[in-house]
């Protein structure tokens, strides 16, 4: 076996089925699947155990720093969940950290969550095959079994174990605890099994231990650190492997403690069912009737604080099992509709009988009758186009299908055709500046959909002549109108695109709208005040909102939020309320301020005034900037507190920049003037 698995380890280009058919011939007790089954298991709990590693010897690169079997480093015995927390994978692994996994950095990465979650599938896996399989008194396999279930469960314990080292990471302590809770439980049922098969191990390069439950103690203290209980479960009867004639009833009793009396309920699952409960000591429970096969108990003890502690024990049910009866046909399904793609089919059949759907004699679908023989079923994906004869079938779980019920007949019509409305050409018009369009008649229609049930929508190719928001759709029914009033003092061409939808198509008519004129010289006047300040005639305002557009259309404002920056004094020494409102750009000095306005290219004569009534420093020097030129440098005195400019600026980037100059000290901004020098350029 060992020269096979070193062939196979050195040589990848060998194929499996080799050594799938060395299992099967080495093991004929196993299923006769040609070695798939347990093939199955032994490649699952391999590969989850190699992800485990490949998740920690980044850090632990060497067997005495981590010895994967029994969680030990050679100096300082078992490795506790707080120092598994900042571990790292394998060199040149695609794995991320814990640490990295819990702050969300794995960009190209596998988080430790997902690697977690594909071990504990890994693991689960190899469960799941080997409830399948039974050693028939094979000593040997027997113990190759073994070890694949105690491999299995140490896989079970390191993703729970991994996912606590992330949730420490992340301060959720009650998540850390309940997973390093799940992980005791595994970790008791590997080393149970562990202890069982070999006795301890003389170690050369870790740590020497001479019962495989040494550590218990440590992967205990994980738990209560966390503030978990200390709860202790175990099975008074039957004993871990005891072996039962078919059919086989089994009486289980547990007996669970914890250290402060507070056990809330005991759980029995068995190959990962919940069976019961019971809430009284002493805790029993009956199987009954099992058929032959392994099964895996697990008594979970809840102390309602917790959550809660297991114990695991395997029995096994040997003998044959009579095939189940074959039920008979189930009654003609009732039908939600016989016109309906997906109608909903009901129906009584026995008890807890698998109902199978047959439409014109294929598989469709299937359910699971309740305890009364109940069931329903829902027909997905929809039907095609024309007549389906239903039928089901019922059988009991490994059994054979019953005759088929009576049939009911679904017919399916083609679904009505969907035409797309209709819209009438829009032509061409020209409005002159400063104008709005007359309201344009147009008419719209469907078949399939009433006129009022439309809806009509409009895009335009030039929003800064013509925005949306300025498209006003009139009328009713089929007769519709359209408004359009463009952006005052501003001309050109605009594509205005009409649509009206039924819902699901859809029709377009488009036509160009052109605003003659020549636009006025600019002259923008903006005073720098909170919004609730009164406004100040013919001056727009701005209240140190960031860029954007402005309802007197133009776009303008700072690179981030100065709104809590504005003052209005109320100021007795300022009778202009020009003079009384200012804003406050140097408040911040970790964040350079700048204000910036949209403006055709061009030169402008750019007057700044600052200034504040009520706060006066003798270092205090206003220095403002205006497309990096300097154009106020001058400090206000006790008397006179305000200091203005006015000086020509060239804009050529499509927007005037104002910030603070390099000798800015408590800069005030009160108002700003802009007037159009020459002619814009574009």
């Amino acid at each position: 076996m060992q020269k096979l698995w070193g062939r196979i380890s050195y040589n990848p280009e060998v194929d499996v089925s080799l050594f799938k058919k060395h299992l099967a011939n080495k093991y004929p007790q196993a299923p006769s699947n040609n070695g798939e089954t347990l093939f199955g298991a032994w490649s699952d709990v391999s590969r989850a155990l190699q992800l485990s590693n490949e998740q920690v010897t980044g850090t632990w690169d060497l067997d005495f720093d981590w010895w994967p079997e029994n969680w030990t480093n050679k100096d300082n015995g078992f490795i506790t969940l707080q120092n598994t927390r900042a571990v790292k994978p394998m060199d040149g692994s695609l794995m991320a950290s814990f640490a990295d996994t819990a702050d969300g950095n794995v960009t190209g990465k596998t988080s430790a969550f997902t690697t977690a979650t594909t071990i504990e599938q890994l693991a689960n896996n190899t469960l799941n095959y080997l409830a399948t399989m039974s050693h028939n008194n094979n000593k040997e396999f027997e113990l190759a079994l073994k070890d694949l279930e105690a491999m299995a469960y140490l896989g079970l314990y390191n993703a729970n174990k991994f996912r606590a080292a992330i949730y420490l990471e992340q301060n959720k302590n009650t998540d850390a605890k309940n997973s390093i809770g799940r992980a005791y439980g595994y970790w008791l049922r590997y080393t149970t099994i562990m202890d069982g098969l070999y006795k301890g191990a003389a170690m050369q390069r870790n740590r020497d231990f001479t019962n495989w439950h040494v550590n218990d103690a440590g992967a205990l203290k994980d738990y209560t650190d966390l503030g978990g209980h200390n709860t202790t479960v175990s099975f008074v009867s039957p004993v871990d492997r005891a072996t039962f004639a078919v059919p086989a009833n089994v009486i289980v009793e547990v007996n669970a403690t914890n250290a402060n009396g507070s056990i809330q309920k005991v759980e029995l699952w068995y190959n990962g069912n919940l069976h019961s409960s019971d809430s009284f000591s002493p805790y029993k429970f009956t199987l009954s009737s099992l058929a032959a096969g392994n099964y895996t108990l697990e008594a979970r003890a809840y102390d309602g604080a917790s959550g809660f502690t297991s114990r695991y024990i395997t029995i096994s049910v040997i003998g044959s099992t009579p095939p189940p009866s074959v039920p008979p046909p189930p009654a003609k399904p009732a039908i939600s509709s016989t016109t309906s793609s997906t109608p909903t089919l009901s129906g009584t059949t026995s008890p807890n009988a698998i109902i199978t759907i047959y439409d014109n004699g294929a598989k469709i679908g299937s359910a699971t009758a309740d305890s009364s023989g109940k069931w329903s079923y829902t027909v997905l994906p929809p039907l095609a186009e024309g007549a389906h004869i239903i039928t089901v079938t019922a059988k009991f779980s490994g059994g054979a299908e019953s005759a088929p019920s009576p049939s009911v007949t679904v017919t399916v019509s083609a679904p009505p055709v969907n035409t797309a409305p209709t819209i009438t050409n829009l032509v061409d018009i020209s409005v002159e500046v400063n104008k709005s369009t007359e309201s344009i008649s147009f008419v719209v229609g469907d078949k399939e959909t009433a006129a009022g049930g439309l809806t009509v929508t409009a895009t335009s190719s030039n929003t800064g002549l013509v925005p949306v928001s300025s498209i006003v759709f009139g009328g009713s029914g089929a007769n519709r109108t359209i408004k359009i009033t463009p952006v005052s003092e501003k001309t050109g061409t605009a594509t205005i695109t009409v649509t009206v939808s039924d819902g699901t198509l859809t029709a377009k008519t488009s036509f160009v709208l052109t605003v003659n004129g020549s636009s006025p010289t600019i002259n923008i006047k903006i005073n720098f005040q909170p919004s609730s300040a009164p406004a100040v005639t013919n001056y727009a305002i701005d209240s140190g909102l960031t860029f954007g557009p402005r309802s007197n259309g133009y776009s303008y404002g700072w690179n981030y939020d100065l709104s809590s920056d504005v003052r209005d004094r109320n100021s007795s020494q300022s009778a202009n309320q020009l003079y009384d409102t200012m804003i406050l750009p140097q408040k911040d000095l970790s964040k350079p301020s700048k204000w910036e306005i949209s403006l055709p290219n061009g030169t402008y004569s750019v007057r700044v005034v600052a200034g504040d009534p009520n706060y006066y420093s003798s270092d205090m020097n206003y220095n403002f900037k205006a497309e990096g030129v300097v154009i106020l440098n001058a400090k206000p005195t006790s008397a006179n507190r305000r200091v203005e400019d006015t000086d020509p600026v060239v804009v050529n980037d499509g927007r005037l920049t104002i910030e603070n100059g390099s000798s800015a000290v408590r800069n005030r901004l009160c108002f700003i003037e802009i007037s159009q020098i020459t002619g814009v350029t574009n």
